[in-house]
């Protein structure tokens, strides 16, 4: 019955919030949302690691079976309701989370500040900051399409 409920959790319910809380926060609140997230995730698992020897003397191999319906039920819920963002830009998860524009302004405040402080002129000096050069001066901003191409937006390149 182990094997059953770790091979199921192992699909459904154990990676999934790591790779949600890793993707679906924007950078300005990236930080937070992880330790939030991480923490909700850490104190659900004490949870269940504290109630298990108690589910376990009452019910006996009812725990098991307990278990892996809501790892089923889980399953389910990440299949119909949870989007797949494989190859998905911050932007375009702003698109599919439904906070739109909050990437795009974390990553113009993110040039304003590159700027205000120096940073961009140091990369040119290096070599390093010449395809941002030429981004700004053609007036197109660059981003990464879902197929992970890098693309202009205004679709001049």
């Amino acid at each position: 019955m182990v094997w059953l409920f770790v091979k199921h959790f192992s699909y459904s319910w154990g990676p999934c919030p790591w790779v949600l809380i890793s993707e679906v926060w924007p950078l300005s609140n990236r930080a937070y949302g992880i330790a939030l997230g991480a923490s909700s995730n850490w104190m659900c698992n004490f949870v269940v690691g504290q109630i298990t020897p108690d589910l376990l003397e009452d019910i006996r191999y009812g725990t098991f079976i307990f278990f892996g319906v809501m790892t089923f039920l889980g399953a389910i819920f990440l299949w119909f309701y949870v989007p797949e963002t494989k190859r998905l830009t911050l932007e375009e998860m702003d698109v599919v989370f439904g906070s739109v524009g909050v990437a795009m302004a974390d990553s113009q405040r993110m040039r304003e500040i590159n700027h205000q402080i120096g940073l961009d002129d140091a990369l040119r000096n290096m070599g390093v900051g010449d395809d941002i050069q030429r981004s700004e001066s053609s007036g197109g901003e660059k981003s990464r399409s879902a197929m992970g191409q890098i693309e202009e937006v205004d679709g001049t390149a």
